[in-house]
């Protein structure tokens, strides 16, 4: 017979073993809840404006932001840019001279923070120039979608297309909404009676889950100003926001995305967040990003806000889908 001494540690051994399988059985069934719940839950993005190098995307990812607004430009040989070959860029200008790098660059920068269980949702493209190329150019539209689908999509980064408004009769929207992968969506820059007709005249090519408005101006404020959130026939910028959330609900747009949220903002985002919008483009207006203390409370605002409405909004992770 075991002194007890000697079987006091092998009861305490069999004791755990039990523990870890009652909780391992218990963590499989809650699995499938948890899942359910977080597809449930409102994903919030926060998304890093103006991201034009790798450096630029480190800061971004390393402060938090879990989506990436990138400034493109289709550079062509011979034009204004001085390029001798035909690219994309991470441009805002479109004078070659105040560019970042190109965009293959920032895209195969990718595939390491993913490696690393860092979070970048999607990247949002805005178009500066489209038509500039020819589709099948390197600078064309063609080339872009394929680098896309080539450097991001393979690592779960969803790629969302963003035209002005003025820009949906191009035909690099057209190509680019003919042809709309699970991992794509376009997103159109305007008031929401013009997005909405702007998704009108492109039918079916767009599908409802697709369609994406954003809608704002570099600081919150500026431009036509943020308003009450109450105005009627209004282009201020809540009660467009409150707008375009109703059409939302209404299954007419999948998402609502407003922009730029600089560091005088912080209240005016969480009251977007508590009007109903999806996402949030923040940053140092019209700069190139860098991280600083300024960027870094816009995001812990942010998610302070998500935790406060845990049971209804979650911050959205590698693996949720920002769209259907």
């Amino acid at each position: 017979m075991l002194s007890l001494s000697r079987s006091l540690p092998l009861l305490c051994s069999a004791y755990l073993l039990l523990i870890n399988i009652f909780l391992s059985i218990s963590l499989v069934q809650a699995a499938p809840a948890l899942v359910e719940k977080r597809n449930a839950a409102k994903h919030v993005y926060a998304i890093a404006h103006k991201v034009l190098t790798v450096e630029a995307l480190e800061d971004a990812i390393n402060d938090g932001a879990n989506a990436i607004e990138v400034d493109l430009t289709a550079w062509k040989k011979g034009d204004k840019t001085g390029t001798k070959k035909s690219k994309w860029m991470m441009d805002h200008d479109g004078d070659g001279k105040n560019h970042g790098d190109t965009a293959e660059k920032v895209f195969k920068a990718v595939e390491k923070l993913v490696e690393d269980k860092r979070t970048v949702a999607f990247f949002e493209f805005d178009i500066k120039n489209p038509d500039h190329c020819e589709a099948d150019e390197d600078c064309g539209i063609d080339a872009l979608r394929k680098m896309a689908r080539k450097y991001l999509q393979p690592h779960g980064v969803r790629t969302l297309y963003r035209f002005q408004s003025k820009h949906t009769k191009t035909e690099d929207f057209k190509r680019i909404s003919a042809d709309l992968n699970d991992d794509e969506a376009v997103t159109v820059s305007t008031a929401t009676d013009g997005v909405l007709k702007a998704y009108k005249d492109a039918g079916k090519e767009v599908p409802k889950e697709k369609r994406i408005m954003d809608y704002g101006f570099t600081g919150l404020d500026k431009e036509t100003g943020f308003g009450t959130c109450k105005e009627k026939k209004s282009k201020k910028l809540c009660t467009q926001i409150v707008q375009a959330v109703k059409a939302r609900d209404d299954g007419k747009l999948a998402k609502v995305i407003a922009w730029t949220a600089t560091s005088a903002d912080t209240k005016r985002v969480l009251k977007l967040l508590d009007k109903g919008l999806d996402g949030i483009v923040y940053g140092p207006g019209h700069k190139e990003y860098k991280s600083s203390k300024d960027t870094k409370a816009m995001l812990k605002a942010i998610k302070k806000w998500i935790h406060e409405h845990s049971d209804s909004h979650v911050f959205g992770g590698q693996r949720d889908a920002p769209w259907g």
